[in-house]
């Protein structure tokens, strides 16, 4: 056997070591895309949950709201602090959906959560009052915002 024998084995060897090194990292890839996914999931579902454990701790504050009631201006500062979570919640959401890491089902619902928080005056009243202060939310949550503001007074009418 001569020396270019041996280096065509080698050749043949390297590129087999190549093409293996190249389907463990595209496996590996695949595995870390599913697990960043699962981790986006996770952490999607306990925002939510700490809003919706907000808004029940708060359901008085709500509901007096919603009927026109008055309220102490502690309440109403929860209240819209509660919003504001939510509001940060679906801003994270349209960033996630960019990325591709939040499918269009669940940009879907949020949009659909954001469209029924929105059918209410006093929420639609507190973005009126958020927005004017600058740099608050992102422009693109305050453009997806007021479509669906747009979309429930349309409905509205």
């Amino acid at each position: 056997m001569t020396i270019q024998d041996i280096g065509a084995i080698g050749e043949f060897i390297g590129a087999f070591l190549i093409l293996a090194t190249l389907v463990y990292l595209a496996i590996q890839n695949r595995h870390q895309q599913k697990l960043l996914l699962s981790t986006v999931s996770q952490a999607r579902t306990d925002a939510i949950r700490h809003v919706q454990r907000e808004m029940t701790e708060h359901a008085e504050a709500f509901v007096k709201e919603e009927s026109n009631e008055c309220l102490l201006a502690i309440d109403l500062f929860r209240l819209n602090l509660v919003r504001s979570s939510a509001l940060r919640n679906a801003e994270n959401t349209i960033l996630q959906y960019r990325l591709g890491v939040v499918e269009e089902e669940t940009f879907r619902a949020t949009h659909n959560a954001m469209k029924s928080m929105f059918a209410s005056q006093s929420v639609r009243d507190h973005w009126v009052s958020s927005r004017g202060t600058p740099a608050v939310y992102s422009d693109s949550l305050c453009t997806w915002i007021e479509d669906i503001i747009q979309e429930v007074e349309g409905s509205a009418s």
